[in-house]
């Protein structure tokens, strides 16, 4: 099964590059490795979740090593390894709606990037 151009036009949006974004409560990391599953496909292809707008930077699985930290973050630091949580509101505790919809590749911007800036708690 190859890809159709076509088909992904307009689904993907860009976003810039990171140039010293002011992170007062966050971090920026290269994304170094980053990977596509279904649940990634069905996003693009608007069966996921319909109410998903787009364009959208897909992809929630990714790991990288930290380049800048905001002035408020003390739990990382720069060269520290990250795996950040598939969605981001959800740490710990039963699952909501207002923590499920913190979702990378969905609601919030995916790893399928350059750069990530995720807040750092």
């Amino acid at each position: 099964m190859g890809t159709r151009p076509a088909y992904f036009a307009g689904k993907f949006k860009k976003t810039p590059v990171y140039g010293g974004l002011k992170l007062q409560n966050g971090t920026a990391w290269p994304v170094r490795q980053s990977s596509s599953n279904l649940r990634d496909l069905q996003v693009i292809a608007n069966r996921y979740d319909p109410s998903q707008r787009l364009p959208i930077l897909p992809t929630s699985d990714g790991v990288g090593e930290i380049v800048a930290v905001g002035a408020g973050v003390s739990r990382v630091k720069i060269g520290d390894r990250v795996i950040p949580p598939f969605a981001q509101g959800w740490v710990a505790g039963e699952r909501s709606c207002p923590r499920w919809l913190t979702q990378l590749g969905g609601h919030y911007d995916g790893l399928l990037q350059e750069y990530c800036i995720l807040e750092a708690e």
